[in-house]
């Protein structure tokens, strides 16, 4: 009976370890599945995201590992890939064959000689233009929800790219794409972005930014883009509204900056690696100067035209709407506020006020900078004195040529901004000729009215009887005292 009590007590034991045995295998069996699954739910997740972003680039041949930016910021704007078309070598109109709204702003871009306007009304439905101007290939691009205007080389480290738009954006800004390697670029950075030409950077080129208005008084015999693109597209219609009149956005940004209404139009330009911005409808025409990076900066209103100078050389600017420059430029931006174009810094009051003690006393017939004025022997002894480039027009009083040509004359002295140059009108043979004006004919050895001559340094380096217009006027004043 004890033996059965012990058999039975033994088989019990056996029994619970068992038991707890298959206990303690189930519970870590349990724990350890519950690891796995956090970690398979980790891997899912990302995974997901992978294939979302894959997704969302499967239209380009790109290698997303290779980024600047954060991928999941990059937004689709609506179309795809070239949905909205760049064009490439656009067909031209001459300026007098287009009739459209006067108020139209367009990009007017000069190099080497030749000029190009690039119409708003075009650029708001294609975004990009590949052209070649003057010799360079360039891309002039335009982003209708930033406001930003900016043309580019498109020579790239010895290679000419072409570009497209990729239907995305970042920031609210367009995201270029080269066709060479499937690389998106930033247009307001100016940089690639994301692919193999990841922080590449683009070069500006110069260009203004004027209406047709402004075009027509300033320009003759221009190119302009044409509407004929080959598109179907209404270019009497601007798609976005009013949009640029009011605060809202169509995409979000990650910068909220209130110091200008969002859509205010700056004008933008870059030393080393600092953005510096302005108004541009808040400043008046003038030259104004600035110390900025330790350099004297200039910067010149001229109607609708603005030229920034570092020490005589041109830096290209650029358009933009302060809520994009703002998002894009907050760690490397200096915004010029208003009261600096007014208080103390327009080096034109400055120069009005230091001239007055040396304005010629002759009529000035013509020019702001380079002046034209009604000869008089004090006038011409002391722009000898000075130094000055000095142009001689003979004219008689009773030559209708000579009357037609000085209207050139004087319409060209008016935009040549050199003030080393100073023209006299010279009585020749007529009631009104003084004895020094005929003793400088004789000098010069003038036979014919609407004679010129040309006096550097002292000596007489040019003379020509030829007739010329404003334009030659313009060009030849310029190279023969060069």
């Amino acid at each position: 009976m004890k033996k059965d009590i012990i058999v039975i007590l033994s088989g019990i034991c056996i029994l619970i370890i068992i038991g707890v045995s298959i206990f303690l295998v189930h519970e870590k069996r349990e724990n350890t599945q519950g690891d796995s699954l956090v970690e398979q739910i980790d891997n899912a997740t990302s995974i997901h995201e992978e294939n979302n972003v894959k997704r969302k680039f499967r239209e380009f041949n790109i290698d997303l590992s290779m980024h600047s930016i954060d991928l999941n910021a990059i937004l689709d704007g609506g179309p795809g890939k070239d949905g909205i078309p760049a064009l490439t070598n656009p067909k031209t109109v001459s300026l007098d064959d287009v009739d459209t709204k006067e108020d139209i702003l367009g990009i007017l871009v000069e190099i080497n000689d030749e000029k190009k306007y690039y119409p708003y009304n075009v650029l708001v439905w294609h975004e990009i233009i590949n052209d070649t101007l003057g010799g360079k290939e360039i891309a002039v691009t335009f982003c209708p929800l930033c406001g930003s205007a900016i043309v580019f080389d498109r020579d790239v480290e010895g290679e000419i790219l072409d570009f497209g738009v990729s239907g995305k954006l970042f920031e609210s800004n367009l995201l270029m794409y080269d066709t060479q390697t499937d690389s998106l670029w930033s247009q307001a950075k100016g940089e690639a972005v994301v692919g193999e030409k990841t922080d590449t950077k683009l070069t500006r080129i110069p260009f203004q930014l004027l209406s047709f208005k402004q075009i027509r008084e300033k320009e003759e015999n221009l190119d302009v883009v044409s509407t004929d693109t080959g598109f179907k597209r209404d270019y009497s219609v601007y798609p976005y509204g009013d949009y640029e009149e009011n605060d809202s956005m169509v995409f979000p940004v990650s910068v909220n900056d209130k110091r200008y209404f969002a859509k205010e139009i700056m004008y933008v330009f870059s030393l080393k690696d600092t953005s510096i911005s302005f108004p541009v409808n808040t400043i008046e025409n003038g030259l104004f100067s600035f110390t900025i990076e330790d350099k004297e900066i200039y910067i010149k209103k001229d109607g609708g035209e603005i030229f920034i100078t570092d020490n005589g050389s041109v830096i290209p600017g650029y358009y933009e709407m302060w809520f994009s420059w703002a998002t894009h430029h907050q760690l490397d931006g200096i915004v010029l506020p208003n009261h600096e174009f007014t208080q103390g810094h327009n080096e034109e009051e400055k120069e009005t006020e230091k001239n007055k003690e040396t304005t010629y006393s002759g009529e000035v017939l013509a020019g702001k900078t380079a002046l034209v004025i009604d000869f008089n022997q004090e006038d011409y002894n002391k722009a000898k004195e000075e130094e000055k480039n000095i142009m001689l027009y003979f004219y008689a009083t009773w030559c209708p040529l000579c009357k037609e040509e000085l209207k050139d004359l004087y319409a060209a002295f008016n935009d040549i901004e050199k003030e080393n140059i100073i023209a006299f009108r010279v009585n020749y043979k007529d009631g009104e000729t003084q004895k020094e004006e005929k003793q400088l004919a004789k000098e010069f050895g003038v036979a014919y009215q609407h004679t010129k001559i040309f006096i550097k340094d002292g000596e007489r380096i040019h003379k020509t009887p030829e007739t010329w217009n404003k334009v030659q006027y313009e060009e030849e004043v310029i190279r023969i005292f060069n």
